[in-house]
């Protein structure tokens, strides 16, 4: 479910452990607002929690511990306090359909906001996705198959994480004729 308004209620930061780095969950009582990554820091941020204290939280810390165990894990019961412009808001709704262990390309998001020549304006409402993973925009890649960009300016180590959670979930990057191939899982 996903709930479209203003932050009202006072948030709080939870910090989640992953093979990649640490993740801070920001959430309110009645839904999750972003879900940043750390990048590779493994200590806890000073201002994140490190226990769940809602209900919501444990669901959204036990659901994110699963996935990064490798498991096939579906975040759509969860509720979503998101942020945007309509536009944006439109690709975020996409990428929950978007099966895990499977890729689409830019291009697919583009016309599923009925915006078929928007292909680079999803690429930057991507990079403003504020729940990565719950919202799994590491499985869109370019239309020939390459990793495109993954958490706008966050670089290379950005990229690695996104082929890390891509590989996860079984999809291989390799190449073929000289650009890169999807394979997804069976």
């Amino acid at each position: 479910m996903v709930v479209i308004s203003p932050v009202i209620e006072s948030t709080r930061r939870l910090w989640i452990a992953s093979p990649w780095g640490g993740w801070c969950l920001q959430s309110t009582d009645q839904a999750l607002l972003r879900l940043d990554w750390q990048g590779t820091q493994f200590l806890a941020a000073p201002d994140c929690s490190s226990q769940p204290e809602t209900e919501l939280e444990h669901q959204a810390v036990a659901l994110l511990h699963r996935y990064f165990q490798g498991e096939r894990v579906v975040f759509d019961h969860l509720p979503l306090q998101l942020t945007g412009t309509p536009f944006q808001q439109s690709v975020w709704r996409s990428l929950a359909s978007i099966p895990y262990g499977e890729t689409r390309p830019y291009q697919w998001l583009a016309q599923q906001a009925a915006k078929p020549k928007a292909a680079r304006a999803v690429g930057g409402a991507l990079g403003r996705n504020p729940l990565p993973i719950i919202l799994p925009c590491h499985r869109v890649i370019t239309s020939a198959g390459g990793l495109g960009g993954f958490m706008s300016g966050r670089g290379a180590d950005a990229l690695a994480l996104k082929e890390g959670l891509l590989s996860l979930e079984g999809i291989a990057l390799g190449a073929a004729g000289g650009r890169l191939t999807v394979f997804s899982k069976g």
